[in-house]
């Protein structure tokens, strides 16, 4: 019987309030980051697709041909489209948006071979056309058609002339955009020297002194101002673009890369070559192994490669190192510049669903003085591409701002790539993906050069030539924390190795300001190669390399990883008796067979009923548990009214302390181990902090995150995989744990996720 005067009473109200008060707080505050960022963003503007080329061929049929023709580029179709559409200067205007039109007014174009036999009679046929050869490698040409004689072309009755001339030369497969090198670099001597160990080496008397080091970019400009300043009294520079000097290009990115190289390295004899694209890239790698350097440092590289070390820019480096040279290249800036996925046609529309279930993707661009180029890349390599996606770009009022459907039908020269280059005039962008032609959803990677995307996935943003087998790849850190630069471009290759090797400072002061970016961490690994091979001089290219990745400072996670490498550059004390590596054999050598791409999972967009169901119950929980802790207060308030005051002061109410809820993993034996706050390695290593004995469990196989809010479980590339309720997890991609579920380490370490008492 309720006895308001009863001291029992009393206190059993009070936990009753506590309870309530409880249950409105968590569920207030669970309703409120539930919530956080969901109310309904404004209407995003219609993004249709374009008109088809089929339907353009019938509003232009002076152009029917060539819109019609698959191996002509979709950036040279658009080019004509716009001379019908505004005339001379509305075609010049997009091939300088597309970054098209070299500064002597030639329209730049690569064209695909069937074999790379055949380039002499091809090129034979394009001088009589009038277009100017720079160049061949491999399969490709690289040519430049000068506008005078499109302009010709545009104003007749024929306008695609030229491009059908190109199409109907024998042997011929594929005119497309030239492949360009980005530099890895965010903005314009070394503190590097200091938080390397660089200037103890130096104090030693190891300058690098005798060895040469080539560095490979794309201009050099104020580099003769800076000779016997920042740079060495001797530097020798060679352009290998045509009707450029290396100092006359508009970009000092080059002269950066080479003081860091010099203040590491100051007694190193420097070798400048700059490039442009594939041709004379390769003709000025051949000329720095022919000046005999012995270390090349190129900080660039691009994306339309399949990753896995066999594209035509890794091979070139892999010949370059077996020939003894190291090559040391930047891993990248796409860390929050990339996007990987299974394709998700979740609306069955064709459209691909980003996370959250919209079919558009947002870029953010922080500067509008740069050119960007948008990369879309997916899982059809080993031979010529059938499955056919297409990429388009609308600026935040949904107007078309570019386009990249080239034809990919199982044809010579189709390239699982597409690729969109214009320079921004607005500070927001939206991405989208069409599957055209598929059988199957396929791994799809984007990546956005010079801004940032909305939803990003660090892990594969690796760039090429850093996924030969052997470039050391190099990841920028901070030189003032050691904290990795967020851009970083971490591994694995798709074929599933470590990168980057090393990481390296970043943000030091240079000629032109501060210096950021893996641009230039990859030059202090450079200049420290050099003091360590003037230190050791009968040491081959492979033991410097191993020399560098053993003395690393590991970092992150125990062991190598696909974010640090095997850790942060550190020279050792320079008087070292001998270097603590293994000897290498001369040259480059090993090379591992590939392995298959692992799938992401799809991304799956939020189901609106789940999260107002979500919402409703936590709704309800605050509402109820607000009315009680007020309706307790106000009985309790009338019971002290009511009653008198006891002959003796109370007792106080001894209320127990709230355990914090804990997790647990439980086997079939009964074995408990409770999950920790934070991140636990999972594996047979005694550095794990869940140490598994069993021999089907790798040294470091997975990964257990808690937050309080969340648990993840990753494979962290494991040989025998990570289960999650009888499916294997794709390596690298974090998923999230709930209580109930099985989680298999191995083929037979099988444990249960409980909560704990």
């Amino acid at each position: 019987m309720f006895n308001p005067k009863n001291p029992r009473t009393r206190r059993i109200l009070i936990v009753g309030i506590l309870v309530s008060l409880g249950v409105f707080l968590a569920a207030g505050i669970a309703l409120w980051l539930f919530t956080d960022g969901f109310a309904p963003a404004p209407p995003a503007p219609e993004l249709a697709l374009p008109p088809s080329l089929e339907q353009l061929a019938a509003q232009y049929p002076q152009l029917a041909a060539v819109l019609r023709d698959p191996a002509l580029g979709a950036a040279y179709k658009e080019l004509l489209v716009a001379y019908q559409q505004g005339g001379t200067t509305a075609a010049e205007t997009l091939a300088r948006e597309r970054g098209l039109v070299n500064k002597q007014r030639q329209v730049l174009v690569t064209l695909i071979l069937d074999h790379p036999s055949h380039a002499s009679a091809v090129i034979a046929e394009l001088k009589q056309i009038g277009v100017i050869v720079e160049g061949t490698y491999d399969d490709a040409i690289d040519i430049a058609i000068p506008l005078p004689l499109l302009e010709q072309t545009w104003q007749s009755s024929d306008p695609g002339k030229v491009f059908k001339q190109l199409s109907a030369i024998n042997h011929v497969v594929k005119i497309r955009l030239p492949l360009k090198n980005r530099s890895d670099a965010i903005g314009w001597l070394s503190e590097g020297v200091g938080a390397t160990g660089a200037q103890a080496w130096h104090q030693a008397g190891f300058t690098g002194k005798g060895i040469k080091i080539g560095i490979l970019d794309q201009g050099f400009d104020g580099y003769k101002n800076q000779v016997g300043k920042t740079l060495p009294a001797r530097v020798t520079a060679k352009s290998f673009v045509t009707g450029e000097e290396p100092d006359q290009t508009g970009e000092a990115h080059g002269l950066l890369c080479a003081e860091i190289a010099a203040a590491m390295a100051p007694d190193a004899e420097l070798f400048f070559a700059y490039y442009d694209r594939g041709a004379n890239q390769r003709a000025a790698v051949d000329w720095l192994v022919e000046q005999g350097v012995q270390i090349i440092s190129h900080s660039a590289g691009g994306f339309s490669a399949p990753m896995d070390g066999t594209g035509t820019q890794a091979q070139m480096v892999d010949s370059v190192a077996a020939r003894g040279v190291l090559w040391i290249n930047s891993a990248a800036n796409q860390g929050d510049g990339h996007y990987r996925a299974t394709f998700n046609d979740a609306r069955k529309s064709r459209w691909h669903s980003f996370p959250g279930g919209a079919e558009s993707l947002k870029i953010t661009f922080e500067s509008l003085t740069r050119d960007t180029e948008i990369v879309l890349r997916w899982d059809n390599w080993g031979g010529n591409a059938a499955e056919d996606y297409d990429l388009f770009v609308y600026d935040d009022k949904g107007a078309l701002v570019a386009r990249s459907d080239d034809a990919q039908a199982g044809k010579p020269g189709d390239y699982p790539v597409e690729r969109a280059q214009f320079r921004p005039t607005r500070t927001n962008y939206l991405v989208k993906i069409f599957a055209k032609t598929i059988t199957h959803p396929g791994v799809i990677d984007l990546y956005v050069y010079n801004g940032k995307l909305a939803t990003t996935t660090p892990e594969y943003s690796l760039g090429t030539p850093a996924d030969a087998r052997g470039a050391l790849a190099v990841g920028a850190i901070n030189w003032r924390d050691n904290t990795l630069e967020s851009f970083s471009s971490r591994g694995p290759t798709t074929d599933g190795r470590i990168k980057p090797e090393v990481v390296a400072p970043d943000r030091v002061k240079t000629s032109k300001g501060v210096f950021w970016g893996t641009s230039a961490a990859a030059p202090h690994v450079a200049g420290a190669a050099a003091l360590v091979w003037s230190r050791f001089p009968p040491m081959t290219a492979n033991q410097v390399r191993a020399y560098l990745e053993a003395n690393a400072i590991d970092m992150g996670a125990p062991g190598a990883d696909t974010t640090y490498g095997f850790g942060r550059l550190q020279l050792p004390a320079p008087n070292a008796a001998t270097p603590n590596v293994q000897p290498a054999p001369t040259g480059f050598a090993g090379l591992p067979t590939r392995a298959p791409i692992p799938a992401p999972p799809p991304s799956v967009p939020t189901t609106p009923a789940n999260a107002w169901l979500a919402i409703t119950i936590l709704g309800l929980l605050t509402c109820v548990g607000f009315t009680g802790a007020v309706g307790g207060l106000g009985l309790l308030f009338l019971i002290s009214r009511t009653s008198r005051p006891p002959t003796a002061p109370p007792s106080a109410v001894s209320l127990p302390t709230p355990r914090a809820p804990t997790l647990v993993l439980v086997n079939a034996t009964g074995r408990r181990i409770e999950i920790q706050r934070g991140i636990s390695v999972v594996g047979r290593s005694s550095k794990s902090v869940i140490q598994l004995d069993d021999p089907q469990v790798s040294r470091q196989h997975a990964q257990i995150s808690w937050n309080r809010a969340r648990v993840t479980l990753m494979d962290l590339g494991s040989t025998n995989g990570t289960f999650l309720n009888g499916q294997r997890l794709s390596p690298r991609l974090p998923v999230a744990l709930n209580v109930g579920d099985q989680v298999t380490f191995g083929s037979t370490d099988t444990w249960r996720l409980e909560a704990g008492v």
